[in-house]
This record gives structure tokens, C-alpha cells and sequence, in this order.
């Protein structure tokens, strides 16, 4: 499959995110015609920190920085910034308001242990 050149503005943030940030580490992710599915890593040190909240959202004011609602916020504020400026929609919206956020706490750890 051929990916867009919005799907290509997508990947390129997603991987630029680890980029800017040391406490990200990124998993498999995959360009969608019309969605964008990935797996995060929030490291900090040698623990894994997890969601903000049972709902991590991006457009809540009280977002904590490094949380991944933080993160998703940022890959999506870029991902629009970009698209926008190339299809000279400047401010229209690009993504659905909010996410679906699945948390994972010590998977490898717990493969290994049996649990």
C-alpha cells in the first residue's frame, strides 16, 4: 500500500517524536487511510510511567508534560500543523477530538515471569 502524503506527514512526526523527546521510546505504528495506529514507550529512567489518567486527553487544559496525553497532543498539533500548510486549510481541523489510549505496565517483565 502507498502512503499518503498526509500518511506521510503522520509517520514522519510520529518518528520525530522520539526524536525530541529522550522518555520516548517507539514501538510499531502504521499509517491507516484515515487513522493512525502506534505504540508508545513513556520511559523515565528505568520505569515505565504511565497514563495521565484512565483517559489520557489532548485537549484538557491540565495535560501533565511527559504524560501521554502530552505526547499525543504534540504528534497531533504537528501532524495538522503540516497538513494544513500543505493543503492551505490553515486551522481546520485534521483529527477526531480525542484517542483511544490502551495502557501497558511491565509487559516484557510480565511474559517473562509466566503472569
Amino acid at each position: 500500500m502507498m502512503v499518503s502524503d498526509f500518511g506521510q506527514i503522520a509517520v514522519e512526526e510520529w518518528e520525530r517524536a522520539a526524536q525530541l523527546r529522550p522518555y520516548v521510546r517507539l514501538d510499531v505504528s502504521v499509517a491507516m487511510p484515515n487513522h493512525f495506529h502506534g505504540i508508545i514507550w513513556v520511559v523515565d529512567d528505568d520505569d515505565v510511567v504511565g497514563a495521565q489518567r484512565r483517559c489520557a486527553p489532548t485537549d484538557a487544559p491540565n495535560v501533565l508534560p511527559r504524560s501521554l496525553g502530552a505526547i499525543v497532543r504534540a504528534f497531533k498539533s504537528a501532524v495538522t500543523r503540516r497538513i494544513n500548510r500543505l493543503r492551505n486549510t490553515l486551522g481546520a481541523p485534521v483529527w477526531q477530538r480525542n484517542y483511544y489510549a490502551r495502557c501497558v505496565h511491565r509487559a516484557a517483565s510480565s511474559a517473562t515471569n509466566g503472569n
